[in-house]
């Protein structure tokens, strides 16, 4: 098992502020919106408006090279620029106060090339029916350890991005802990998955982590034409199975499937600690559920997890999802080595897909 700390599991472990919420549900688009080019071939992050050069860069507290990167160029992604111009490798420890040098900003990537219409069918892509998410989704969560708020997460769907030639759904995921809890322990975490809209499968994963003293930056390919996951920066790959999820994209994906008491789904999912696992997910029963948000009938499930996970930190993890075509997390009970977690659904803002 990589001992490296897992993005996701904190991102929703680690969440929002407590008291009242609700649901928002409103009509999607006759058509989704077209998707945008990524900004730059290492980042899935929208394009900002860049600041003026400067020769060097002052590291603060708590930066990373995502952040630095993100701070001057406007594209978190380029941080691989600043490794290079400073001769930084992995775990890329940085110290405040100290200063990094700009380097040359890496050029603007090149439009993906077209593709054949019957490249699905080629590769044997299938075409997945969802009614559960599209674009505009925000979901927004609560957690309580001991009777404490710990801090706030989001999960989003903001765009479509095209990434290899495909339309994706630009899924973001983010954490912060709230200025008490950072004196003990600070996370400030994203995490960005590109969803194939059409089969549901993950074509980029990408990580800027926080957490503590520890840091990492670091971006995917999930080439599903040569069943490989890369890592450009390090000029790494790895075999992956047909259609692997990345650990975001994988609850996407089952967010998707037509669920009842009884079923037992499996799903393939290659982690960013270059193995594959198959993601076993077993629906126990109905349950009405309250949460901040309101009160939902639910599917009780059960996710049996060998890599860290969106909702996973150690321990069993129980989630209540909503039933119906959304299955929106409203409830997720984590046992961990100190005790659980308990977190709620505070906000929701659902858009209709029109597919």
């Amino acid at each position: 098992m990589n001992r490296a700390r897992p993005a996701a599991a904190l991102l929703v472990l680690l969440a929002g502020c407590a008291g009242g919420g609700g649901l928002v549900v409103r009509r999607g688009p006759e058509q989704l919106p077209p998707p945008r080019e990524p900004a730059s071939a290492a980042g899935l992050s929208p394009t900002a408006k860049a600041p003026d050069p400067a020769p060097t860069l002052l590291v603060r507290r708590g930066d990373s090279l995502w952040s630095l990167a993100k701070r001057q160029w406007g594209q978190g992604g380029e941080w691989t620029a600043l490794a290079k111009a400073n001769g930084l490798s992995a775990p890329w420890i940085l110290t405040p106060g100290a200063r990094l040098f700009l380097g040359d900003r890496p050029a603007p990537a090149k439009a993906a090339p077209a593709r054949p219409v019957d490249e699905a069918r080629r590769f044997g892509w299938p075409v997945i029916p969802n009614h559960a998410f599209t674009v505009g989704e925000t979901l927004t969560f609560a957690v309580q350890y001991g009777g404490l708020t710990a801090g706030y997460a989001t999960l989003a769907i903001p765009d479509l991005l095209l990434l290899e030639g495909r339309p994706c759904f630009h899924v973001v995921a983010s954490a912060k802990t709230i200025p008490f809890f950072e004196a003990f322990f600070t996370v400030l975490d994203r995490i960005e998955s590109g969803i194939d809209v059409a089969g549901a499968f993950s074509w980029h994963y990408e990580k800027h982590i926080h957490e503590g003293g520890f840091l990492a930056d670091a971006s995917y390919v999930y080439d599903q034409r040569a069943h490989v996951m890369r890592e450009p920066a390090k000029g790494k790959q790895v075999a992956m199975p047909p259609l692997a999820q990345d650990v975001l994209s994988c609850f996407y994906y089952f967010r998707t499937l037509k669920l009842a008491p009884g079923d037992h789904v499996n799903v393939p999912v290659t982690a960013d600690d270059w193995k594959s696992y198959t993601l076993g997910v077993d629906v126990l029963r109905r349950e009405r559920r309250e949460c901040l948000a309101g009160t939902f009938d639910c599917l009780v499930v059960v996710p049996h997890m060998e890599f860290k996970g969106v909702f996973q930190q150690k321990g069993e993890v129980t989630l209540w999802v909503t039933d119906d075509q959304r299955h929106i997390p409203v409830y997720i009970k984590s046992k961990i080595a100190i005790g659980s977690i308990n977190i709620n659904l505070k906000d929701a803002e659902w858009v209709e897909p029109q597919n």
